[in-house]
């Protein structure tokens, strides 16, 4: 890769492993740029992480990772126009990330998003309003969030924070894509397009 890539951050769900999830992503975004994946400050007795709804620690180390990034290959790495990405748990703190720094990651693919997530810190909105361009909003029917899902992209339409993509999976529930390389591959091409 030349030049200075984008960066994709992947936030994990409550409970996750986040190598696998990071293996899992990897040969979906490592050919379109740079993939890291952060892991929550909680473990549960099985070794999996939470975030334990900290958003902030979630910001923090996720720009923590980045910065450490961007110094490893300082003309490699960009420092603007990147995309954050998160499921559940890690929705919630993906959104907030996003909304605290939406220069940094004006691009979201969000699995299993809530209107509450988004609709918390309105005085971010602003600065969100100006730098967010494409927000993807992926959410299985059989989610019990599913309506909040629809109302976060009303949100987000009504607010014009970025141009909203929604769209329902008939055939899945609160997890990742069934299909998952296709509804990535198809979600990805979507958020990093420059129209």
């Amino acid at each position: 890769m030349a030049g200075r890539q984008r960066v994709f951050v992947y936030l994990h769900a409550r409970g996750a492993d986040p190598h696998e999830n990071c293996v899992r992503f990897a040969p979906l975004v490592t050919p379109r740029g740079w993939l890291i994946c952060p892991q929550g400050p909680g473990m549960r007795g099985d070794g999996h992480r939470v975030w334990n709804n900290n958003a902030t620690l979630a910001h923090q180390f996720t720009m923590t990772a980045l910065g450490a990034l961007s110094r490893r290959f300082p003309r490699r790495v960009r420092q603007n126009d990147n995309v954050v990405m998160g499921f559940s748990e890690g929705a919630f703190v993906a959104m907030q990330t996003g909304l605290m720094e939406p220069v940094v990651f004006p691009r979201w693919l969000i699995f299993a998003a809530h209107d509450g997530y988004v609709g918390m810190n309105t005085d971010l909105y602003p600065a969100a309003r100006r730098s967010l361009r494409r927000v993807y909003l992926l959410t299985g029917a059989g989610d019990g969030i599913v309506e909040r899902t629809r109302r976060a992209a009303a949100l987000m339409r009504r607010e014009r924070l970025g141009r909203v993509e929604l769209r329902i999976l008939d055939d899945a529930g609160h997890q990742l894509p069934p299909n998952f390389v296709s509804e990535v591959r198809r979600a990805l091409a979507w958020v990093t397009a420059n129209r």
